[in-house]
């Protein structure tokens, strides 16, 4: 039986190691990753879009969700009043 709760619980195999051991690496906050940029270039592609992005947690991808909501709907709510205002 495969356990998949944690990468504390599982060991990786041989191959496993092996393959992350072969890596290519690099600063993923920098963009010099190169096995994370493809996997956010395929993504795009996959989906259409012209960028993507890797939320490391489900807490930290909601956090950017609704901020960025917030923000859509503060900027149109305040194009709205000017509008409002400039027809008084």
């Amino acid at each position: 039986m495969i356990d998949l709760r944690s990468d504390t619980v599982t060991r990786p195999s041989q191959g496993m190691l092996s393959a992350m051991c072969a890596a290519e690496v690099g600063d993923d906050v920098r963009g010099d990753d190169p096995s994370v940029n493809r996997l956010q270039a395929d993504v795009a592609a996959r989906l259409g879009k012209e960028a993507g992005v890797i939320m490391p947690s489900a807490s930290m991808a909601n956090l950017v969700s609704t901020s960025l909501l917030f923000w859509y709907f503060l900027r149109s709510s305040f194009k709205i009043l000017i509008f409002f205002c400039l027809l008084q």
